[in-house]
């Protein structure tokens, strides 16, 4: 399981950038075709270079990199505390929560949320959902 989270998150991570800093094979436009329905791939709200954007926004692409950061640390981080379900909820909602404050906030034009702002609140996001998930793996294996 974990194998397979870490290789779902690898290929997100990698696709999600939209191979700006090296296009092989004219892979952007293919990237971007991918996370069309997944992401508004604003230009305005992606990063770019080389004349190339992302395929995600920052948001997304935050947390297509939290999920990647969270399937390589996590690993490490549960043998030195105990994986517990609830605790992975409260963090997947807190995070989630900061991200709908911060959509929210710049909505109603009470602060201008940026680029890495966006980023930002994106990485514990997706950190959490590995989070959850490989809590829950855990778990499972445990009471067998």
């Amino acid at each position: 399981m974990q194998g397979l989270l870490f290789v779902i998150a690898a290929f997100l991570f990698i696709f999600s950038s939209g191979f700006i800093f090296f296009d092989p094979l004219n892979w952007n436009s293919f990237a971007h075709d991918l996370f069309k329905t997944l992401c508004h791939q604003f230009h305005w709200r992606t990063y770019a270079a080389n004349d190339l954007y992302m395929a995600t926004c920052t948001r997304c692409f935050g947390i297509y990199s939290g999920m990647f950061i969270g399937c390589l640390s996590i690993p490490f981080i549960r043998k030195k505390i105990k994986p517990v379900f609830i605790n992975a909820i409260i963090f997947i909602v807190s995070t989630l929560a900061f991200n709908f404050i911060d959509f929210t906030g710049n909505f109603l034009g009470l602060w201008t949320n940026t680029l890495h702002s966006r980023m930002m609140l994106g990485i514990p996001f997706g950190f959490s959902i590995s989070y959850l998930i490989l809590t829950a793996y855990y778990i499972q294996t445990q009471k067998k």
